[in-house]
């Protein structure tokens, strides 16, 4: 699947840059998200992305922040 752009409710904690996604929105669908099962950060040049295994009730998504343009994408869904 290509990369779609995605809005995403998801808390910032203040210490230790630790971010928790919770809700995303995509194709007009609200997601709750349930578990995440993985995360893990690559980086392109000086752009770093945090990568989430999200989980709702029935499917597991690939959420992406890139950290410089605050910005998420879905990567892939199983």
């Amino acid at each position: 699947m290509d990369a779609e752009h995605i809005e995403v409710y998801a808390l910032f904690a203040r210490r230790g840059c630790a971010v928790q996604p919770l809700k995303f929105r995509w194709h007009q669908h609200v997601y709750t998200v349930r578990e995440i099962t993985y995360h893990w950060e690559t980086a392109v040049g000086a752009t770093r992305f945090l990568h989430f295994a999200a989980a709702d009730d029935a499917q597991l998504f690939e959420l992406v922040l890139n950290t410089k343009a605050l910005t998420w994408e879905l990567h892939n869904v199983e």
